[in-house]
C-alpha cells in the first residue's frame, strides 16, 4: 500500500511540475527536476521496501 502511495505521489509531482517546465522551455531545470525526482523516488521506495540504504550522516562523521 505504501508503494502505491509513493508511486501516486511521484507521478502527481511529475505531472504537476513537468509540463510547465517544458512549456517554458526550461530544459536545464527540467533535467535537474527529473534527476532529483528519480533520486527521491529511489530513496523513498528503498525505505518503503526496507532495503538497507547508505546513511550520509555516518559517512560524514567518519571523515
Amino acid at each position: 500500500m505504501v508503494f502505491l502511495g509513493l508511486l501516486l505521489l511521484f507521478i502527481t509531482i511529475a505531472l504537476w511540475e513537468g509540463p510547465a517546465l517544458v512549456k517554458q522551455r526550461l530544459w536545464g531545470e527540467l533535467i535537474l527536476f527529473v534527476v532529483l525526482l528519480l533520486l527521491g523516488a529511489a530513496y523513498g521506495f528503498g525505505l518503503a521496501l526496507d532495503i538497507p540504504l547508505p546513511n550520509p550522516t555516518r559517512d560524514r562523521e567518519s571523515l
